[in-house]
């Protein structure tokens, strides 16, 4: 009979063959090959990569899935891994990452140790990246805290750099993308505000991934800002729900998050007044913001 593995390593990938032998040589230097399955949402690539993965399997010492869909986008790919896994534990790991050495071991005894009660306090766990220096992106959690709402953190500065998440299936289950036509694509961020709403996560400080930086970030001004917008704009909201609650303890966010509002709905010909959701004190500040958001606007227009 057929062993269910503890893991599920997900991997979405469009056109990224040339990385995707390096993800799976990290993934062949982890122990312990029975516990972990590498599931591969291929969205729609044309540059060989099932022939690669084909070739890979012939060599592996783990459980390869290839699943292959239209292109429709990284959010579809995320939802249909969710129906697929075999694993309890989704580990995010993009095609251009690594798992570094060991990791698959440490995560299955901090796991194995845990009661069924301890496990289900927790939505999954959050560790740590590195870049190409090996040093780790951002900081360590205070050695204090080892547990936590991802929005507690992020309104804290608590969350600083890129870290890798690993969530329970059955959690990720309840929390999937929306699959509405309008979206090219939606940021991660999404679902993990939407858990952060009502699981805490546990912090691991240990780095488990070697991450390519890029810039990816919402509060960035580049070329690509005007790109995808809806899914910003659905970032952005899962964002403005905790402003009324973290204002006074991280004033530069939530003014990063109300001038987005009003930006997002200019490049979208939306009307920005439309701010009836909240107090009256954050209406007031999001009117005083309202110059600062025309600046941030009429640059990245001229950036486009």
């Amino acid at each position: 009979m057929k062993t269910r593995p503890i893991f599920t390593v997900f991997t979405p990938t469009y056109n990224r063959k040339k990385y995707l032998k390096l993800a799976f040589n990290s993934l062949n230097k982890q122990k312990l090959f029975n516990l972990f399955e590498w599931l591969i949402i291929d969205d729609g690539s044309v540059d060989g990569t099932s022939e690669l993965i084909k070739r890979l399997k012939k060599n592996s010492k783990f459980e390869i899935n290839y699943f292959y869909q239209p292109n429709s986008g990284k959010h579809i790919a995320h939802n249909n891994a969710i129906s697929k896994a075999n694993g309890k534990l989704m580990i995010f790991l993009d095609s251009d990452d690594k798992i570094l050495p060991g990791s698959i071991n440490y995560l299955y005894k901090i796991w194995n140790l845990k009661t069924n009660i301890q496990k289900n306090e927790i939505a999954g766990f959050l560790a740590h990246s590195v870049n190409k220096k090996k040093k780790i992106i951002g900081k360590k959690w205070p050695p204090s805290l080892n547990k936590g709402y991802l929005h507690e953190l992020l309104f804290n500065n608590l969350l600083i750099g890129e870290k890798m998440p690993i969530y329970r299936v059955d959690i990720l289950k309840k929390y999937l993308f929306p699959k509405k036509k309008i979206f090219k694509f939606i940021p991660e961020g999404v679902a993990w505000l939407e858990i952060s709403k009502y699981h805490k996560v546990e912090l691991l400080n240990r780095p488990m991934r070697y991450y390519y930086e890029n810039d990816k970030g919402l509060m960035s001004i580049n070329k690509k800002f005007t790109k995808n917008l809806e899914g910003k704009i659905l970032l952005n909201r899962k964002l403005e729900f905790f402003i009324e609650r973290y204002f006074l303890n991280n004033i530069i966010l939530v003014t990063n998050i109300l001038v987005h509002k009003a930006v997002l709905a200019l490049l979208i010909n939306r009307n920005f007044f439309q701010i009836e959701k909240f107090s009256i004190f954050i209406r007031i500040f999001y009117f005083i913001l309202i110059p600062l958001s025309l600046i941030k606007f009429f640059i990245i227009k001229l950036k486009k």
